[in-house]
């Protein structure tokens, strides 16, 4: 039994027991208890910088140099995919088990219809770090990265149009439920769209630390970042509240959460960031903790 020591930059709540963290180190990290004990498994390469289950069985993540790896037993083997291109991919969303779409350095774009069997390159046309991306529906997808700037497809990404943002920091990271998205990054700058990303507003938010994560579930969101930073909102992201952070938590960045409802319509959700720092969220109440790694191999640290 052995610490989850590595940065965690990515995470996906398969159902109400399964987690899937993701970072550094090449080691995919899955618990089936709902974030009390975890396995790592090595994927191969390092880092992976982000993870998306459409599907409790069906997952993909992304990582360096172009990296794809696809899962189809819920995260314990995994293949790799073929992306077609060399720049490190920062995001990797997937709509369900066949439409996707990662985005990365150097305006690198690649979307799949057919669950990566191929992978095709659809770049924007300059030099420009994307760090967030959902695909939305079969034909479209919306994009975010540096100094602010946001992009939109309706065409499975044949052509890409800029949208108007209201702040130039650069942003981190995106979700999406329905038709309300909101983005996060630095400056602790928050945005929100309730049309599909085709307009967005700047959210009411607390303190300056660059924020990178970000989910929603209803009207409930959560944003994690530097700082042991973790906000709240209860109106999709229209406002933001701090949920609360303990001085030990100042020195670590967080930065990755999901959150979901469970049957019984509770908000549940797993925080990860900086040397394996994880929180656990349940009955409204932050449980911060190392949490233990078993392992199903050997685990050199």
């Amino acid at each position: 039994m052995n610490l989850i020591k590595n940065n965690l930059f990515s995470s996906a709540i398969l159902s109400s027991e399964e987690i899937v963290l993701v970072g550094e180190g090449g080691k995919i990290f899955l618990s089936n208890d709902a974030g009390h004990n975890w396995k790592a498994i090595r994927s191969g390469t390092s880092p992976l910088f982000s993870v998306s289950f459409p599907t409790a069985k069906s997952g993909w993540v992304s990582g360096r140099n172009g990296t794809i790896l696809n899962s189809r037993d819920g995260g314990n083997t995994w293949q790799p995919q073929k992306s077609g291109v060399g720049k490190h991919l920062f995001s990797i969303d997937f709509l369900d088990q066949d439409h996707g779409a990662a985005v990365g350095d150097w305006g690198k774009i690649v979307m799949t219809d057919d669950g990566g069997a191929f992978w095709q390159e659809l770049s924007l046309e300059e030099d420009i770090i994307l760090y967030g991306v959902v695909r939305l529906t079969t034909q479209s997808a919306c994009v975010v990265g540096e100094m602010g700037r946001i992009f939109n497809t309706r065409d499975k990404g044949i052509t890409w149009q800029e949208v108007a943002s209201p702040v130039d920091s650069t942003l981190f990271c995106l979700c999406h439920e329905g038709s309300t998205l909101c983005a996060a990054g630095l400056d602790g700058v928050i945005i929100y769209s309730k049309d599909n990303g085709l307009s967005w507003q700047r959210s009411k938010t607390i303190g300056t630390a660059a924020i990178y994560g970000i989910s929603i579930c209803g009207d409930t969101a959560l944003a994690v970042g530097d700082a042991g930073t973790v906000l709240g909102s209860m109106d999709a992201g229209f406002s933001w509240n701090e949920l609360g952070r303990s001085r030990e938590m100042l020195p670590f960045w967080m930065g990755t959460v999901s959150c979901s409802r469970s049957g019984d319509g509770n908000l549940t959700g797993i925080i990860g960031g900086a040397r394996g720092m994880t929180a656990w969220l349940g009955n409204d109440t932050l449980h911060w903790q190392k949490k233990i790694i078993k392992n199903g191999e050997e685990d050199p640290r």
